[in-house]
């Protein structure tokens, strides 16, 4: 919802505390009908305003209304007052036909909570009626408050306009018992408040395809649900004091810009409504994201409407942009960029726009202008405000590096671009520059092939180009049972440049930040001071959803947890989807770990081996109700045969040149295979044995000796055992490999990934490497006797 209209008539009714009087009411109690324009029943796309079908989407949110307004009555309620909070997205006469009050900014003179309208009455209950995906979503018009909100948190949890909306009208004592629109927006209403009505009118199938409710099926739904809404309305949403409030700022710039004006324009607002002036002096504001604290609902919910109505972007550059697309499309290249670069004189942190313009300097042949606003546009993918738009401009600058011979740059937005929901030409782009970037680098008649390959990049055309023997339906058919196991490890300190450089590793896409939404979270919760930046800290583990509620990692991943049971807590398990919509990713919460090892000291030798110190694996237990039949193990292959690991590669630090010449990729914590053969099945399951105390000699060797010894460096290092049943592979492999499952070529888990000997993980990858794993069978094998010995 737009709400510079709402807060430019804002008047003085209201009261601190959420005490307000009333002036003459309807008879009886009312009920108040909030719309939002976007999400109406009976179509894919319409909406009632800023869209091309927009007297379409105003015919049909308005026939939504009419048919809540009928249920409202059929439960009781004669009284109801409508607020079209975007004035104009609905028809009057349809409501005037039912002696419906409708309210809007321009009309209403006591017009004076954003969103809200007058609340000098009291009322029964609230209906929220066309309501839209929160910023960040896969779903419809997809956005929080306005363009310049990334994200909304009240007291920790990320909420939409939905979330917002309840907070004010709870503030007034007012249930919200309806909520219509989207999948999102109704699922956020469900998860905030018990026993409210929903509809949702519109969703996304898991093809990617757009389902909705006819009109017909819509008056049906509404009606019943709002009726019900009035006979069992749920208690109105409250949350405790003091209010804690955080918004995430598309641009961090902008924040930076305007963030020293933002207590002195909020003293003027406030005054007129009566609460705190001085309450945004307080604010902080850090790496784009604004948080403060209220001592009461009402007034949290004032001061985040007027923070995002005064962070939003300068309102006449859309005027330019609007102008300069029209000449775009036209032809005129000359006029676009002149309005183009008055839309940036507005407001030059306009991501959209720098992709905008570098369009037009692409259709020019200017390619270092489009070079430069592409690289512009898709450092700040958040920052554009549709999938279309990261689509567009992830496709620009995949055009341009190509042309440019900057195979790794074509390369990397390539792969955004399959990582984001279909669009125009993205995937038929994608696809033409990873193939006509691909090095070619063939797997070797012995040994393994270099390098972590993102999930989205595999394909039949790729294994066959490098002689992998693999299906590529044998791949896709293993992807949904790997997942990640994020870690917190405490808290680390960076400089503010170290900051920014991994945020943009971890969090700079949004492929990249799916998979790292503790880190990501984290690095936005920053405290930074003349002695750095503290934030908590997180790494990541891979590992197997083995069998519904069980997942199995490396045991050295649980590392602590008995000592500090807070770090299981605050751990979680990551499940990702890839659907047509784009990523989505499962959380799992660990309900407890059952590590087939425990000594962690001399190098990781064990001691005194028993039956649950003897092996680097672990079995995770969470909540599921998911019901997809288990993994069995298998035997290792033989010695030759093929091997391929799928995980989640935490970071490296290679040479450039060894990545262009073998052909992969920039891999941060994202879903990645890597290819190899086995070296050694150890059949006579020798143990995994410490022989200097240095880790490049960690090798299979039985008996293990058990002694101490000066290592390589002249330090003392415990000799002994480090892990059973392990074998030995030649895949490439670095740190978040860690509990990654190993499968052969038919597809079968094998093994277990636990640690490397032979070459520092990150140099290129050379033929001594050697990946250790732990037997998949006899992992099963210990845990099955471990779980008899507890019972």
């Amino acid at each position: 919802m737009d709400i510079r209209l709402a807060l430019a008539a804002l008047a003085t009714a209201c009261h601190p505390q959420g005490a307000h009087q009333p002036a003459a009411a309807s008879p009886g109690p009312c009920a108040l009908v909030v719309t939002d324009d976007d999400i109406p029943s009976g179509s894919a796309t319409a909406g009632a305003l800023y869209v091309d079908d927009a007297e379409q989407g105003r015919a049909l949110l308005t026939a939504d209304v009419v048919d809540v307004v009928e249920g409202l009555r059929a439960g009781g309620t004669q009284c109801v007052h409508v607020l079209d909070g975007h004035d104009g997205a609905l028809d009057p006469e349809p409501l005037a036909a039912l002696d419906v009050a409708l309210l809007t900014p321009s009309t209403t003179a006591d017009w004076t909570w954003p969103f809200l309208g007058p609340m000098q009455q009291p009322y029964a209950l609230a209906a929220l009626v066309g309501f839209h995906s929160n910023a960040g979503q896969i779903g419809f018009r997809a956005h929080t408050i306005n363009d310049a909100v990334l994200r909304l948190r009240i007291q920790g949890q990320e909420l939409g306009e939905v979330g917002h909306l309840a907070l004010g009208l709870g503030a007034f004592n007012v249930p919200v018992g309806l909520v219509t629109g989207d999948m999102n927006a109704t699922a956020e209403a469900e998860a905030l408040v018990p026993g409210v009505q929903t509809v949702t009118v519109r969703w996304l199938e898991a093809d990617g395809c757009t389902g909705f409710l006819d009109r017909e099926q819509a008056a049906e739904a509404l009606q019943t649900a709002a009726r019900a809404a009035v006979l069992d309305p749920p208690a109105p949403y409250q949350t405790a004091t003091p209010v804690k409030l955080s918004l995430t700022l598309r641009s961090p710039e902008r924040l930076d810009e305007r963030a020293p004006d933002l207590a002195a324009s909020w003293v003027e607002t406030a005054t007129g409504l009566g609460l705190s002036h001085t309450l945004l002096d307080h604010a902080r504001a850090l790496q784009g994201v604004l948080s403060w604290q209220t001592n009461d609902a009402l007034t949290a919910y004032a001061t985040g409407s007027h923070a995002a109505w005064f962070l939003r972007p300068a309102p006449g550059a859309w005027d330019e942009v609007s102008r300069g697309y029209a000449a775009y499309t036209n032809g005129q290249h000359e006029l676009a960029l002149a309005a183009y670069d008055e839309a940036l004189a507005m407001d030059p942190h306009d991501a959209a726009t720098w992709c905008r313009r570098a369009a037009v300097h692409q259709a020019m042949g200017d390619l270092e202008a489009a070079r430069a606003g592409f690289e512009h546009g898709f450092q700040r993918l958040d920052q554009l405000s549709e999938p279309a738009l990261q689509s567009w401009c992830s496709e620009g600058l995949a055009e341009v590096a190509l042309a440019q011979g900057d195979a790794r740059g074509a390369r990397r937005a390539a792969l955004q671009l399959l990582a984001l929901p279909p669009w125009g030409s993205g995937r038929s782009t994608a696809g033409q520059v990873l193939a006509a970037t691909d090095s070619g680098a063939r797997w070797p008649d012995a040994g393994g092939l270099e390098g972590f390959y993102p999930w989205e990049q595999l394909s039949a055309e790729f294994l066959d180009g490098r002689g992998i023997p693999l299906p590529i339906e044998t791949l896709q058919a293993r992807f949904e049972r790997v997942g990640k196991l994020e870690l917190s490890v405490g808290e680390a300190t960076l400089t503010p440049e170290e900051l920014l450089a991994e945020r943009q590793a971890f969090c700079g896409t949004p492929r990249a930040r799916a998979f790292n939404p503790a880190r990501c979270e984290a690095y936005e919760d920053a405290r930074c001071d003349e002695q750095g930046c503290f934030h908590p800290a997180y790494r990541n583990c891979s590992g197997l959803f083995a069998a519904p509620g069980l997942f199995v990692t490396a045991a050295h991943c649980t590392m602590g947890w008995d000592e500090d049971p807070d770090l299981m807590a605050a751990a979680r398990l990551l499940r990702p989807r890839l659907a047509a919509s784009g990523w989505t990713i499962e959380s799992h919460a660990i309900q407890s770990a059952l590590p087939l090892k425990r000594s962690w000291e001399d190098a990781w030798v064990i001691h005194e081996p028993d039956a649950l110190d003897r092996m680097d694996a672990a079995a995770l237990r969470y909540a599921s109700s998911d019901d997809f039949p288990a993994i069995e193990p298998a035997a290792v292959p033989d010695i030759g045969e093929p091997l391929w690991i799928l995980g989640f590669p935490r970071n490296r630090t290679r040479p450039v040149e060894a990545m262009d010449e073998a052909g992969y990729d920039l891999v941060f914590g994202e879903p990645s295979a890597s290819f190899g053969r086995v070296r050694e099945p150890n059949r006579e399951l020798a143990p995994l044995c410490s022989t200097t105390g240095d880790q490049d000699d960690w090798r299979p060797q039985s008996p293990c000796p058990s002694e101490i010894r000066l290592d390589p460096q002249g330090e003392e290092a415990q000799l002994g055992l480090i892990s059973e049943a392990p074998f030995l592979a030649d895949m490439d492999t670095t740190n978040g490999y860690s509990g990654a499952p190993i499968f052969d070529a038919e597809g079968r888990w094998v093994g277990v990934m636990v640690t490397i000997y032979g070459a520092d993980p990150r140099e290129a990858f050379v033929p001594q490497m050697r990946p250790v794993a732990i037997q998949a069978e006899a992992v099963m094998q210990a845990l099955e006797q471990a779980w008899a010995a507890e019972q």
